[in-house]
This record gives C-alpha cells, sequence and structure tokens, in this order.
C-alpha cells in the first residue's frame, strides 16, 4: 500500500516464537487458577474423620462369686471313709468307735504348721510368676514393634516368644500349687460330712498318714447322695463342703440342700471330668437311689480378679483382641487370658485397672479409629 517492501524470514520468526512462549504460559496458568476453587487445595485436609459412637467398660478387680450346674444320679450312701489325698501326721483324733456323730463336727486335725507354710510358699512364688509373666509379655510387645520397623531378627523375636510361653507355664504351676497348699491347709481340719456313728477309728495322735490312707470309717444314718461329674475347667473352683442345691428331676421344682463330701482326683479317662459326690441333708423321703437330679454347687468365689466381658473381644488377624480407648482413640490390645467364669473371662496379663475398653460397635473399629464413648460403668 505504502510501497514498502515485504519480506519474510524463517529464523526471525522462530526467534520472535521464542520470545512470546513464556507470556503465553504465564497468562494460561493465570487463567487456569482464577478459575479453580481457591479452597479446593485444604478441602481434603480439612475434612474431619469419621467419629465412631461407643460404648465403653471401665476394667476393675472384682470379687467373683457364682455356682456351677451339673447333672447326676442319687446313690445310697451307708459307709464313708474318710481320707486325705496328702500325706500329714495327726495332731488330735477328737472321736471314739462307736460315737454319735453330727455333721459338720470335728473328727481329726491334722498338723497345721507344715500346710500354713507351704501356703505362704505357695503364694510368694504365685507373685513372682505374675511378674515375671508381666515383663516377658511386655518384652515380647516391645519386640514385636521393633520386628516391625525390622531393627531386630527373627531370632530376637521368637526368644522373646519363647520366654512369654516359658513365663505363662510357670505362672499356670505356681498358681496351681498355691490352690494346691490351700486345700491342704483346709483339708487338715476333718469334720463330719452327715449325721452316723463312728465305725473304725484307724489313726491315733501322732501317727504319720501317708496319702490315701483310710483315717475313719462312719456309718451314715439314712444318708444319701448324688453322684455327679465337674469339668476340668470347674474343679479347681469348688473344695469339700461347699454347699449345693438339689433338684430331683422327677418333681420339678424341689429343692433339697446338699454338700460336697469329696472330688475326685482323677479324671474320667473319656470325658476329662471328674467325679464328685454331694451328700443331700434334707428332705431325704423324696429321694430314692436311682432318680436323676440337676446339682447346683453354690458358694464360688475368687477375690481380685480382673474379668473381661466375651462380648468385648473381636478377631483381628487370626488374633483375640479388645480395643482400649485412650484421649478418644482405639488402641488394639491383644490380652493374654486364663479360663472363662460364666459369660466373663480372667485377664492374666496385657490390661490393667481403670482400662476403658470398647463393648458396642466392634465392627466399626480398627486400630486408631477415633471414638466418641460412653461409659458404662
Amino acid at each position: 500500500m505504502f510501497g514498502f517492501p515485504i519480506s519474510y524470514s524463517p529464523c526471525a520468526a522462530v526467534a520472535s516464537t521464542h520470545r512470546l512462549f513464556p507470556w503465553v504460559m504465564m497468562c494460561l496458568i493465570g487463567a487456569l487458577t482464577a478459575c479453580s476453587d481457591p479452597k479446593g487445595s485444604d478441602t481434603q485436609a480439612e475434612r474431619p474423620r469419621t467419629v465412631v459412637d461407643i460404648q465403653t467398660l471401665t476394667l476393675e478387680l472384682q470379687d467373683w462369686t457364682g455356682s456351677i450346674e451339673t447333672f447326676g444320679s442319687v446313690e445310697a450312701t451307708e459307709e464313708i471313709q474318710l481320707s486325705l489325698d496328702f500325706s500329714a501326721t495327726v495332731a488330735a483324733v477328737l472321736v471314739d468307735e462307736g460315737e454319735k456323730v453330727v455333721a459338720g463336727q470335728p473328727l481329726i486335725n491334722m498338723e497345721q504348721e507344715k500346710p500354713a507354710l507351704r501356703l505362704r510358699q505357695a503364694n510368694e512364688l504365685a507373685l513372682q510368676g505374675k511378674a515375671a509373666l508381666d515383663e516377658a509379655f511386655n518384652n515380647l510387645k516391645r519386640r514385636q514393634r521393633l520386628a516391625e520397623l525390622e531393627t531386630i531378627s527373627e531370632e530376637i523375636l521368637d526368644n522373646a516368644k519363647l520366654a512369654v510361653r516359658r513365663a505363662r507355664a510357670n505362672y499356670r504351676q505356681a498358681v496351681a500349687s498355691r490352690q494346691l497348699a490351700e486345700k491342704e491347709l483346709a483339708e487338715s481340719r476333718i469334720t463330719s460330712p452327715v449325721k452316723g456313728v463312728v465305725d473304725i477309728r484307724a489313726v491315733e495322735t501322732g501317727q504319720s498318714v501317708p496319702a490315701g490312707s483310710t483315717l475313719m470309717v462312719l456309718q451314715a444314718t439314712s444318708a444319701l447322695q448324688v453322684k455327679t461329674w465337674v469339668s476340668e475347667k470347674d474343679v479347681a473352683l469348688i473344695s469339700k463342703g461347699a454347699s449345693a442345691r438339689i433338684e430331683l428331676n422327677s418333681r420339678p421344682g424341689s429343692s433339697l440342700t446338699g454338700k460336697i463330701k469329696s472330688i475326685g482326683i482323677n479324671g474320667h479317662p473319656s470325658t476329662g471330668n471328674f467325679p464328685v459326690e454331694v451328700i443331700i441333708e434334707d428332705n431325704l423321703e423324696m429321694a430314692r437311689p436311682g432318680m436323676t437330679a440337676t446339682v447346683e454347687i453354690q458358694e464360688l468365689s475368687i477375690p481380685g480378679i480382673l474379668l473381661l466381658p466375651e462380648a468385648a473381644l473381636v478377631d483381628r488377624n487370626r488374633k483375640r483382641v479388645v480395643y482400649r480407648v485412650v484421649d478418644g482413640i482405639a488402641h488394639a490390645v491383644e490380652p493374654l487370658l486364663s479360663a472363662g467364669l460364666s459369660d466373663r473371662i480372667v485377664v492374666l496379663s496385657g490390661l490393667s485397672p481403670g482400662d476403658k475398653l470398647i463393648i458396642s460397635n466392634l465392627e466399626s473399629i480398627i486400630d486408631g479409629s477415633q471414638v466418641r464413648s460412653t461409659d458404662t460403668h
């Protein structure tokens, strides 16, 4: 139009494009930023964690009391042989042959000093065994955490597990020894289980008596008993002289009082249950030999134990765990447990009095869940 010549240079075009590129990119970034939500980057961070509403139970030391129900049959009892399942020395014989006796009357006193000393020693060993078990269990938990971080070898972790098994076995043995010592001390004072007559006085004062030897034979006067069986889990809870309530199955609603006369020392080879004989103390005219009966053994107690409700236990990764609440967070704990009592389980280690355990909505809980709790106790 003005007569200027027009020319095209490829090199000039490339240079111009390189100068414009940074400005184009800045404009695009600015446009995208203006269109985005300025709060979008914080939305995920500010989203609240899900809080699970749950109920908790606070663990406390308890004195457990309860009863055991078994089934058996009525038998005639004519002769009662009194013996001990441990060796002892006779301190005093309090009745003579031909003398009438009543239920509960003292018959023979065995030496008390040695059984009392064995009980004190057994108590001390049980306390030491419990402390060793707790230490081994805590050490295992530390080793497991280090193993997860791969800072220790598998051999060290296996040794920690072996230490827990050994400590558990030692503690159980100590508890069994304590129960045996308690039983020996209690049974060193021998009383008549029924009303009857002394037939044979088999020992004298100062005599050493081996385990299983007959001490005295009584002829029961119109005595009946129920022979029943108790599982190996429950046999450690009962003792001679414990009260029982008997209901004859042929007479629903009937109620006879009884008392444990003897507890077998050997379990049945097929079932593992132990024989127990319960003397019927009243309403003998209602019972007949051969009748079947339901026996409720009463007055059972264990002092000062932690009892865990079965509802608090769940399966996680092939482990039985509970969830303990600390500062609103659920923490999985695998406690060491013993035999159950009714619908509750005895805690040996891993939990302490005052721990708050989740007992509801467990299907929604994992380790680290945030919870809002209501204490049921």
